[in-house]
């Protein structure tokens, strides 16, 4: 379900809408876990797609992932998108989420302050 934040995006012809599932955190049982974006098909209920970026490195205490939020643009979740449809995602099919995890050398996102 799209949230009040989502924004459209098309992929492949695909009518889409992507929204921050949430930002990169700590957990007690993975240690740091990153960004996470939730990419859904506009209309009926169809396979979403959940797109994993790395948590990268923490070696300050101001360099927490609460206080270091990554900024994600419409052109980098439509580029992951594509390659997202070419590893095997049907954004028209129904069933679990496809979880699409972005490698390291792959991001390139850029990190700013919280406010």
């Amino acid at each position: 379900m799209p949230t009040q934040d989502s924004r459209p995006i098309t992929v492949a012809g695909h009518r889409l809408t992507w929204s921050v599932r949430h930002w990169p955190r700590w957990t007690a049982e993975s240690g740091l876990i990153g960004l996470s974006v939730e990419v859904v098909p506009v209309g009926p209920p169809k396979q979403r797609l959940i797109i994993e970026f790395p948590g990268g490195s923490v070696t300050a205490h101001r360099m927490s992932p609460e206080r270091a939020r990554p900024k994600v643009s419409s052109k980098q979740i439509i580029a992951i998108a594509q390659s997202a449809l070419a590893a095997g995602w049907a954004p028209e099919s129904r069933g679990k989420a496809f979880v699409f995890a972005v490698e390291a050398s792959n991001t390139s996102l850029e990190r700013t302050r919280a406010r």
